[in-house]
């Protein structure tokens, strides 16, 4: 069994000299081993100008194969980056404008607001119909609005307080903070309107009494 797998191994090892003293021979030509009459005859010479060819086609093949399978894989991403240009926008506020003075631009413009202390980006998508217009409008105002008046009581910068409403919003739609600060407002404006009706019976039974 020994013996069986050494032959084999000796028949393998003749393969790959074989196929080696092909280029072998070409950098070396003046060696004295490729000056035996084994590596000058036809034989020789066949078996050498096959492993040139099979060698040279495989290499073509193998750059054309890895070609074929990029064009695919780069022509996707091209048209992901294709559709991500053109559903994806930022709506910039500049809140000494109000709620008319907007501009649209690209989502990566985001990263800009660091060099633009007087403009604060809130992500949005793309703008509504003209049908919806007034409310679109509407509802940005009511953020400004917002903004202002948190500036106002917190004592801080409009920009710094719509960057921190940024921050706090994430990724969630404009529209999703538009109804939470009503949702505020109305939980304010019904606390003012309970304390109302407290002082109001306080009143009365002071009176009575």
């Amino acid at each position: 069994m020994a013996a069986g797998a050494f032959l084999e191994l000796l028949e393998w090892l003749r393969e790959v000299l074989l196929q080696d003293a092909v280029f072998l021979r070409e950098s070396y030509p003046d060696h004295p081993i490729f000056q035996d009459p084994v590596f000058s005859c036809p034989e020789f010479e066949a078996f050498a100008s096959k492993v040139q060819d099979t060698c040279t086609r495989d290499h073509e093949d193998s750059h054309t194969t890895v070609i074929q399978k990029a064009i695919p894989v780069v022509a996707e991403k091209l048209r992901t980056l294709d559709e991500f240009a053109q559903a994806t926008y930022t709506v910039t506020f500049s809140p000494g404008q109000g709620a008319a003075g907007q501009h649209a631009e690209i989502a990566g413009a985001h990263q800009q607001r660091r060099r633009a202390p007087r403009e604060t980006v809130l992500r949005s998508e793309i703008g509504p119909s003209q049908a919806g217009e007034k409310n679109y409008l509407s509802t940005r105002k009511i953020i400004v609005d917002e903004v202002r008046r948190r500036a106002q009581s917190d004592g801080l910068t409009e920009d710094i307080v719509a960057r921190q409403m940024d921050e706090e919003r994430g990724p969630s739609s404009l529209d999703k903070l538009f109804k939470a600060i009503r949702k505020d407002r109305q939980g304010e404006k019904g606390h003012k309107r309970a304390s109302g009706q407290f002082n109001v019976s306080g009143s009365e039974k002071s009176m009575a009494q």
